[in-house]
């Protein structure tokens, strides 16, 4: 599933191509997605000029000038493209006043295409109980330590539980963790100072470095140009059960955390 730099960086993709675009058609398919087909009706985005881009979480929010909302979940396979040819599992077509197009393409059918009122806005169920952005200045070191602090949990789900902290997902957990030399199954609350710091400092750099490589394509993920991201091949850790660490020559482990596959090190990690 895409996490936080991958969305990210289509944000980014976005921003540059259509932020000033008015909508002169749209086409959506009847398919359901999660039970549900696409809340979107024909003449929701009908002439209606985009204004901005953003990402809350794993949501691109693609912004109008009267303030209603375009939210998009990638789900496991979903794709958002510009100016692509048509395809199967092409699930929602935007046309532009300029004859370009924005598609929304989904093999698997996990992703979410929602309109949002702006009166609806503040209280969406899927945005409302999101945690703190992880690139944001509200994510400090202490903010991490009072996440953490008489959580038993395992320090992995923690930061992976998007109540708490948003776009952490299974890969980046893993790589921040190796980073900060901690292992990913030590309980929330008995990480020490020193080691809250290591772990905010890591998580920070994990995915600033991740969205500079343009996020990490494993099977589905592209840009909205259809490029692949390349951060795969800077994985320390992630997917490399049996294989020797790069730093001390012990063997990487994997355990499940969460149903997750979960990677790491016994000699670099604590």
């Amino acid at each position: 599933m895409p996490e936080l730099p991958e969305v990210h960086t289509v944000v980014c993709g976005l921003k540059s191509s259509i932020v000033g675009l008015t909508v002169k058609s749209s086409e959506c398919s009847k398919l359901t997605f999660r039970g549900k087909s696409i809340q979107l009706g024909a003449q929701d985005l009908l002439g209606r000029k985009i204004i901005n881009c953003s990402r809350r979480g794993k949501y691109i929010v693609i912004g109008f000038e009267n303030q209603d909302a375009l939210l998009i979940h990638l789900g496991m396979s979903g794709k958002v493209l510009i100016n692509a040819s048509a395809q199967k599992h092409d699930h929602l077509t935007i046309v532009f006043a300029d004859n370009s197009t924005l598609t929304f393409n989904d093999p698997r059918r996990f992703g979410i295409v929602k309109f949002i009122k702006r009166a609806d806005f503040a209280k969406e169920p899927l945005l409302c109980n999101l945690g703190l952005e992880p690139l944001e200045p509200e994510f400090t070191q202490e903010a991490l330590a009072s996440i953490c602090a008489n959580k038993k949990a395992q320090i992995k789900s923690v930061i992976m539980n998007a109540n708490l902290v948003v776009g952490i997902g299974n890969i980046y957990a893993s790589e921040a963790l190796y980073m900060a030399g901690i292992l990913p199954n030590r309980r929330a609350c008995d990480l020490s100072s020193q080691e809250i710091q290591r772990l905010h400092a890591s998580i920070i750099e994990v995915l600033n470095l991740a969205i500079q490589s343009g996020g990490s394509t494993l099977r589905d993920y592209v840009r909205s140009n259809g490029d692949v991201g390349y951060f795969q091949h800077k994985f320390k850790v992630y997917g490399k059960h049996g294989e020797p660490c790069a730093v001390c020559d012990k063997e990487i482990q994997k355990i499940i955390i969460g149903a997750r596959s979960t990677f790491f090190c016994t000699g670099c990690q604590k």
